[in-house]
């Protein structure tokens, strides 16, 4: 199953812009969780800051921080790509 395949010489731009959102679409949450997951090593860094304290703390958000939605979220991507490629 591919939604927009990559080859040779033969890749239209459109499908390459579209897998290029795809990477930036996913690289937010991923540092999310990775400050989340390693928060002793993100100590005292700007990404720290800013999702430890602004973004957490943004109205919207705080639900979401507080219930731990992101992670299972996350979790339950993960679960059916898994599911889904056995």
């Amino acid at each position: 199953f591919q939604i927009h395949p990559m080859k040779l010489n033969k890749t239209y731009m459109s499908s390459f812009m579209f897998n290029v959102g795809l990477i930036l679409l996913c690289a937010l949450p991923v540092v999310q969780f990775c400050v989340a997951a390693f928060p002793d090593y993100a100590r005292y860094t700007n990404i720290s800051q800013v999702m430890g304290t602004q973004v957490h703390y943004l109205k919207f958000f705080t639900f979401f921080w507080t219930n731990n939605i992101f992670v299972y979220a996350l979790l339950a991507v993960t679960g059916l790509t898994t599911l889904f490629l056995f």
